[in-house]
């Protein structure tokens, strides 16, 4: 124990110094201090617990840490291993996968490249890595323009999907490619590489060319062949022309070109001539031909140049089509043709027409004028007491024989106007049973005199009118009627019948004439409507069934016939015309004009013959103009550019000197005669003389022989006149009054044809009915006379 109360460890050793061993007197105690050895030992010992502890536990720890890294060895090792297994796999899915795999820099320089790129462009992968990515990008717009907008999206950081862009193989091929581009970034977000894959749509892309080109081709069909529709002749070279710019544009062919066989004609596009090298070229891809053809024939060559930037492969569908857009121009070719042959054909027709009808009328001219005075003087003589019986028997045959040369000669023209084509139908609304039952009074009294009987046979009901032309229904009648009563034997019966049906607002009539007679051979029943063809035992010229037939079937109508050799024949005329509703009929006083009001007005008469001036001068003086005459074409235009212009010129067609046509031609082209009134005046009633005077400068046209009335309101229309009179009384106080409107109507055709034993049979007729008829007698007078101007005059509308 220490002085302060401490315990302390102390060690204490004794010893026996040597000399002193046995003198135990003297030990030597050694007292050692060992409480801070003590306390030194036990820090000591607990630390080295303490590092043992920690030791321990490092030691766990480690082991346990080496545990760990082994297990982390093993897992990384493993790691590694699937690595790299899965790198091969991605390596031999990119070496062989069928898209192009390929990386670019940001410096436009290609990093990586599968080996597919052999097979799509026809390089190595060695001979792609390493150059710029423009070398291997067509040149096109399709090609560079949109490569560089993908690679400055790339360097701005953006994707590309799905844009399709153009390169260029090894061999020049243009090659399309689907592109898709993702960037690859640095560890500072800046792009510096691309993962790209590339597909080839070259197929696609030449399978939607083959369908947009035959859309092309579709819709160029279509339009080429509604363009052949509507090509005229007049406009041919026109169409062709527009047909192949059409070509080119629609189908995106470089240029075109149709070729006609005969070599008449080539049209072309404007550029045609550019390409003349791909003309001479055979091979399919520079220049594609396609025959033009109609009917097994070939007329031509379609011919279209293809350059290699348009070169499309060419399938069955695009030919087909082709060789329909061929056919279509054929067709329309050969159309056009036919056409130009049918209008020269047409042409030397109508000119022969024109020649026949100019022939005509100049006949007409020539022969009416003296047959009209032989035939009055004839007539004049045969009613002269002082002339013998004998000799009146000769004046007789030779006015019979005078008269059945002029129907002759009618005959013929109205064939030359029917064949012609001029047949003015003038429909009007008749009264059936009025008109037939005329008629039949009328043949009935021809009929008698032949010993024959007649017979009219009308249904019950018949409308009470009907729109039809009854001039021209009672010529083709009377035509028929005259023909069985011709070929009839005395005794029997011809009967005339009508029946009718109505449907719909349309009145279906059938005319029946009935025979008994010597009847039609089953042979000759097809020809006895040709022209000039006659039975044995036939006057005349064969002419009237022709005639009839035309105007039939102008009339809408047809003619048949049934007939049977003994027995007799039986012709059916069959029309349909509309039903109209009845007006009621009232006959007015007409004004006889005797004079006009106002100043005197000058007329100037031109005609080569004298006896036509002066009709004309004594009606137009009667009337109160002042009147001069001239005989010719060069006088007049010599006169009226002396004088002061007359009112109106009354001008004659036909004049030796100058004709009419070209006098009113040359007059209309002068100051005086500009504006001058002119009327035609014609002995032709063809229509084409009609539209010739007003094409010449006429103002109207009127046929000889002239009709009062007619001239009376032309004068009044052209120069605007006011006429003076008297009231003409209707009916009994009147001559042309007192006729019904259907023998009137009958007389005025008569009188156009010049048909006087027709006139003579009519009022023969008439006076059986009606004896001591005062107007009869008039106009029987002023047969007597020949005076067919007058009996014109007083029978006019």
């Amino acid at each position: 124990m220490s002085p302060r109360g401490e315990l302390r460890n102390v060690l204490v050793s004794w010893s026996v110094p040597p000399n002193h061993r046995t003198d135990w007197a003297r030990v030597l105690f050694t007292v050692v201090d060992l409480t801070d050895y003590r306390r030194v030992k036990s820090e000591l010992e607990r630390a080295h617990e303490q590092l043992e502890q920690r030791v321990g536990e490092r030691t766990a720890a480690l082991s346990q840490v080496n545990t760990q890294l082994r297990h982390e060895i093993a897992s990384r090792l493993k790691a590694e291993s699937d690595l790299r297994a899965q790198e091969q796999a991605f390596r031999d899915l990119y070496e062989n996968a069928p898209n192009v795999y390929w990386s670019t820099g940001a410096d436009g320089l290609i990093k990586r490249v599968n080996r597919q790129v052999e097979g799509l462009l026809g390089y190595r992968p060695e001979e792609v890595v390493g150059k710029p990515l423009m070398a291997f990008v067509a040149d096109t717009a399709n090609g560079r323009d949109k490569a560089r907008v993908v690679f400055e999206r790339f360097r701005q950081g953006a994707a590309t999907l799905g844009e399709e862009v153009e390169f260029c193989a090894k061999d020049g091929r243009i090659v399309w490619v689907n592109v898709n581009v993702v960037p690859v970034f640095d560890a500072f977000g800046a792009p510096v590489m691309t993962r790209s894959v590339i597909t080839d749509i070259s197929d696609r892309k030449r399978t939607e060319a083959l369908l947009t080109r035959r859309l092309e081709l579709e819709r160029m069909v279509a339009s080429v062949s509604k363009q052949c529709a509507e090509a005229q002749l007049d406009n041919l070279d026109a169409a062709m022309n527009e047909i192949v710019v059409d070509l080119c544009t629609l189908a995106r062919f470089d240029a075109a070109r149709i070729v006609r066989s005969d070599s008449q004609s080539c049209w072309a596009t404007p550029n045609a001539n550019a390409h003349g090298d791909l003309w001479d070229r055979r091979d399919h891809e520079a220049c594609i031909r396609v025959p033009v053809r109609h009917a097994g024939t070939q007329l031509g060559e379609l011919q279209l140049a293809l350059s290699h930037a348009n070169a499309t492969e060419t399938g069955d569908g695009d030919t087909a089509m082709l060789k329909l857009l061929a056919d279509s121009i054929g067709a329309t070719l050969f159309r056009i043709e036919t056409e130009r042959e049918l209008i020269r054909a047409r042409e030397l027709a109508e000119s022969g027409s024109q020649a026949k009808s100019d022939f005509l009328a100049s006949m007409s001219h020539e022969l009416r004028t003296p047959l009209n005075v032989i035939l009055g003087y004839a007539q004049l003589l045969e009613r002269d007491p002082r002339i013998e019986s004998d000799t009146r028997g000769n004046l007789r045959t030779m006015r019979r024989s005078g008269e059945h040369l002029l129907t002759l000669i009618d005959d013929v023209l109205q064939l030359a106007r029917v064949e012609a084509g001029r047949v003015d139908l003038q429909p009007r609304a008749v009264n059936l049973s009025t008109m037939l039952g005329e008629l039949g009074e009328m043949f009935r009294i021809r009929a008698a005199d032949a010993r024959i009987r007649f017979a009219l046979d009308l249904p019950a009901s018949l409308p009470a009118k009907v729109l039809l032309d009854d001039r021209r229904l009672r010529q083709v009648l009377l035509n028929l009627l005259g023909n069985a009563l011709k070929y009839s034997r005395v005794g029997t019966t011809v009967t005339l019948r009508l029946s009718s049906s109505v449907s719909a607002g349309t009145q279906t009539l059938c005319f029946e004439v009935i025979d008994q007679g010597v009847g039609i051979s089953a042979d000759e029943v097809d020809r006895i409507f040709e022209p000039f063809y006659q039975l044995e035992r036939s006057d005349g010229v064969g002419l009237g069934l022709a005639i009839s037939r035309k105007l039939v079937a102008a009339m809408g109508g047809s003619i048949t016939v049934e007939s049977q050799v003994g027995e007799g024949s039986t012709f059916r005329v069959a029309i349909e015309v509309p039903v109209v509703d009845a007006v009621a009929e009232e006959t007015q006083a007409s004004l006889v004009a005797t004079g006009y009001e106002g100043a005197r007005r000058r007329v100037l008469v031109v005609d080569d013959h004298s006896e036509n001036r002066l009709v004309l001068r004594r009606l137009l003086e009667s009337l109160g103009f002042e009147v001069d005459e001239l005989d010719g074409g060069i006088a007049a235009l010599d006169w009226i550019e002396r004088r002061p212009a007359p009112d109106l010129v009354f001008i004659d067609l036909v004049m030796p000197d100058m004709d009419g046509f070209e006098t009113v031609r040359r007059l209309r082209s002068r100051a005086a005669g500009s504006a001058l009134k002119v009327v035609a005046v014609s002995a032709s009633a063809f229509e084409t003389e009609r539209r010739q005077s007003i094409v010449s400068g006429c103002d109207d046209f009127l046929v000889k022989p002239l009709q009062v009335d007619q001239v009376i309101e032309c004068l009044g229309r052209l120069l605007a006149l006011r006429w003076t009179g008297t009231s003409a009384t209707p009916l009994a106080e009147g001559v042309a009054g007192a006729l019904p409107e259907s023998l009137r109507s009958a007389l005025r055709e008569l009188v156009a044809l010049g048909d006087v034993g027709g006139i003579r049979t009519l009022i023969d007729a008439q006076e059986l009915a009606s004896p001591g008829d005062a107007a009869l007698q008039r106009l029987r007078a002023m047969l007597d006379r020949f005076d067919l101007r007058a009996l014109a005059a007083e029978v006019a509308a």
